[in-house]
C-alpha cells in the first residue's frame, strides 16, 4: 500500500519471473509492479493510512477492498499469497487465507523486535514464512518458531554504484556547491501536512545560507501535481530543483536532507 511496498514487491517478482515467466500476478500494487504485468485491484494510494484523519476517511474503503481481496482469493486461490510490507492490512488477509490452505509468505518485518513484540504471535499464525531484510531477523524469527529467509535490503544494491561527484555530475550541479535534499513523502497525507513546513525551511535555510542549492525528488507525478497545488515557490527560482523520481541519487549528491519519513 506504499511506494516503498512497491518498489519491494517488484525486486521479488522481477526474479520470481526469471525462474517463472508464466506466472500470474492477481492482488493490489503500484506502477512497478504494474509494469511487471499486475492489474491492480485497486489504487495503492486508497490504502496508504497515515493518522487519524486518514484513517477516518480511508478506512471504510480499505476494509471492503481488504474483503473483496479475502472473497476473490477464496474463490480462485491462488498457489501463494505475498503480502509485501503493510501489516496491518496483511496481516488480516494473510491469517484468513492461510487458514483455507493457501500458502503465504510477508515480504519485511514489522519492527516487532523493537516495539509491539506480542505481534510475532500474529505473524506466526498468519504465514508460513516471513522474508527479511535484515540478517538478525532471521534469527530473531526462527527462536520464536517463525520460518525466515533473510532476502537482504535492496538499497544495499541499489546504492551500492553511487558516488557523490557521479550524482552531482547527473544533476549538473556546480561542483562544491552546498546541495540539500527535500523528500517530502510518497504519502498524500504526507504531503498535505507538511508541504508547507517544508518550503518554510527551505526559505529560512535560503535566506541564512545563500550558496545553498536543493534539490526535491518526488515519489510520483501524482505526489508532485499535489506539492504544487499546496504551496508557492516564488522567489526560489535558482535555488531549487524539483526531480522525477532519484531520491537516492539526490540524497547522494546531498550534504544534509530533510526527510518525511
Amino acid at each position: 500500500a506504499e511506494p516503498s511496498g512497491d518498489r519491494l514487491g517488484s525486486g521479488v517478482v522481477a526474479a520470481l519471473l526469471k525462474r517463472a515467466p508464466t506466472v500470474e500476478l492477481r492482488g493490489i500494487g503500484g506502477p512497478e509492479l504494474g509494469r511487471l504485468g499486475l492489474q491492480s485491484a485497486c489504487d495503492i494510494h486508497d490504502l496508504s493510512i497515515m493518522g487519524l484523519e486518514d484513517l477516518w476517511q480511508k478506512l471504510p474503503n480499505a476494509l471492503k477492498i481488504r474483503n473483496r481481496l479475502i472473497s476473490d482469493f477464496s474463490r480462485d486461490p491462488p498457489d501463494l499469497f505475498l503480502g509485501i510490507d503493510s501489516p496491518d492490512f496483511n496481516l488480516n488477509v494473510e491469517r484468513r487465507l492461510r487458514k483455507l490452505g493457501i500458502p503465504v509468505m510477508h515480504l519485511v518485518s514489522p519492527t516487532v523486535w523493537a516495539w509491539r513484540g506480542y505481534r510475532v504471535r500474529k505473524i506466526r499464525k498468519a504465514v508460513d514464512r516471513i522474508l527479511v531484510l535484515f540478517p538478525f531477523e532471521k534469527s530473531f524469527y526462527e527462536k520464536r518458531g517463525v520460518p525466515a529467509t533473510f532476502v537482504g535490503h535492496p538499497a544495499a544494491r541499489e546504492t551500492a554504484h553511487l558516488s557523490k561527484e557521479g550524482s552531482r555530475n547527473l544533476f549538473a550541479l556546480v561542483p562544491n556547491q552546498k546541495i540539500v535534499s527535500i523528500l517530502p513523502g510518497s504519502r498524500e497525507s504526507e504531503i498535505r501536512h507538511l508541504s508547507s513546513t517544508f518550503v518554510a525551511s527551505i526559505r529560512r535555510l535560503a535566506e541564512a545560507d545563500p550558496a545553498l542549492f536543493f534539490l526535491i525528488p518526488f515519489a510520483s507525478g501524482r505526489i508532485k501535481q499535489q506539492f504544487l497545488s499546496l504551496v508557492s515557490l516564488e522567489g526560489l527560482a535558482g535555488r531549487i530543483r524539483l526531480v522525477d523520481g532519484q531520491a537516492r541519487e539526490c540524497l547522494a549528491a546531498s550534504d544534509v536532507a530533510l526527510l518525511a519519513s
